[in-house]
């Protein structure tokens, strides 16, 4: 939310002096302040953007570490860091990303191929992804890509009872699926990402080596995957297995849409957690616009991507 609330601010600063407001004169202090702010969600320690560093307590919504996805898991886990994990990350990244109107000279904090957001998307996937049996079941069919949720040991599992005091179906950690919304945003981190790299804008180095490696690795089933530690040499040749590796992302959730592709809310992880209910089937808000509206995101970028690459070919041609 800050990094969002950093944007809006820089653009309503250059909106303010634009259109002379007065009493306004504060506004482009704030710019800076906010982004002291959202740089305070760097953890050196754990190595990960987190999604807010002063939750005063863990008991409504988890600490959102790597262990609170562990079966069994509850209020008194111990934490195994990385902590305050959550998609909400990359999608602020991706939100407030500079534009070419108002506020377009403030740059971003973390923009989406930052180094520290990067590591912090490998991070969510591995907290996430192992743990959903309907990924299990997708890799042995062959199929490209991962299924992500909202963070580790979620407990929203988009099923509403009624009346209102009926026993939960399932209640503590664990009970969400995967997203679509979650798993288009990591799609478009990845065609984000295959953006920078063609405009030299992004160099791989030891904080991001993993995730740039997982990410080409997901344009493949995972009997293909895993089979180099090495980058290509070059950034148009990286771009397009970035940009694979997203497509890739995208077809698994496809997979999972209705054949006219409806989209609701989530993709029912398994693991028992909804007896009766098929792992991979849509659960949730039907149609939820976010599902649609990230996907279409997603694309956006994927056609600039595109249009990155394109533009290395023809100056080396």
């Amino acid at each position: 939310v800050q990094s969002i609330q950093h944007r809006a601010m820089a653009m309503g600063a250059d909106l303010a002096q634009k259109e002379g407001w007065e009493g306004v004169d504060n506004f482009p202090l704030w710019v800076p302040m906010l982004s002291h702010l959202v740089e305070q969600h760097w953890n050196a320690t754990s190595g990960v953007i987190g999604e807010t560093n002063a939750r005063p307590y863990f008991k409504l919504q988890g600490p959102k570490c790597l262990s609170s996805s562990d079966e069994g898991a509850n209020e008194s886990t111990v934490r195994t860091s990385p902590c305050e994990l959550d998609v909400a990350v990359l999608l602020g990244s991706l939100s407030a990303r500079a534009g070419h109107g108002l506020g377009s000279a403030v740059q971003e904090v973390f923009p989406p191929h930052d180094s520290r957001m990067l590591v912090t998307a490998y991070h969510l996937v591995e907290s996430m992804a192992p743990t959903y049996e309907v990924n299990s079941i997708d890799d042995d069919a062959g199929l490209p890509g991962v299924l992500i949720g909202r963070y580790p040991g979620d407990e929203y599992s988009g099923v509403i009872m009624d009346p209102a005091d009926s026993n939960d179906v399932c209640s503590g950690y664990n009970c969400a699926s995967a997203w679509f919304l979650a798993t288009h945003g990591l799609a478009e981190v990845i065609y984000a990402t295959a953006v920078a790299v063609a405009k030299g804008d992004m160099k791989a180095d030891a904080m991001n080596h993993h995730y740039l490696l997982a990410a080409m690795d997901w344009a493949l089933p995972k009997a293909q995957r895993g089979r180099s530690e090495a980058l290509p040499g070059t950034a148009k040749e990286l771009s397009e297995k970035l940009i694979a590796g997203g497509d890739g992302v995208l077809a698994r959730a496809k997979h999972h849409a209705s054949s006219d592709l409806h989209m609701s809310e989530q993709i029912y992880r398994g693991n028992n957690k909804l007896p009766g209910v098929t792992p991979g089937e849509m659960i949730g808000a039907r149609d939820l616009t976010w599902s649609y509206a990230s996907l279409l995101d997603a694309l956006a970028t994927r056609a600039d991507a595109v249009s990155a690459v394109s533009a290395v070919s023809a100056m080396s041609s």
